[in-house]
């Protein structure tokens, strides 16, 4: 009897293939999310860091209490758009873990079909082998009355 060849194996290949592919797209999206996250709190620490020194005082602090005010909002706005970035690069991920989803589900029919076409042919095989036994001890059998 041959030996067992699963006839959708080009196809289970391209499935795996995919499915890897999809899953280093998936690791570069979580990478920058996490590139995103910090520096949102590389930002947060050096706002509160800031929050937490005095204020100028004398002659022109009033001027460089304007500027820090005016720094602080810049920073406060760099930090709302990362949120934003953050929130965007969110969505991405799930759209890649959808597809995640979708790739492993059509890899694991694909799977599932292959383990029940060998378990047939083993049982093919198996069913084989019995009627090759039996016909050994079938002519044997005759062999001996001779």
């Amino acid at each position: 009897m041959k030996k067992f060849q699963f006839r959708l194996q080009s196809v289970l290949n391209l499935r795996e293939q995919e499915l890897e592919q999809i899953q280093l797209k998936l690791a570069g999206a979580q990478h920058q999310q996490m590139q995103l996250q910090q520096q949102s709190n590389n930002l947060q620490g050096y706002i509160e860091e800031l929050m937490e020194n005095p204020l100028p005082t004398g002659e022109n602090g009033p001027l460089l209490q304007q500027q820090l005010l005016f720094y602080l909002n810049g920073l406060r706005n760099q930090q709302a758009e990362l949120n934003g970035q953050m929130s965007q690069q969110q969505k991405i991920i799930e759209v890649i873990q959808e597809e995640l989803r979708i790739a492993l589900s059509k890899k694991q029919g694909l799977d599932k079909l292959k383990e029940k076409k060998y378990s047939d042919y083993k049982a093919d095989w198996q069913a084989h082998q019995q009627l090759e036994m039996e016909d050994l001890v079938s002519a044997r059998q005759q062999f001996n009355q001779r």
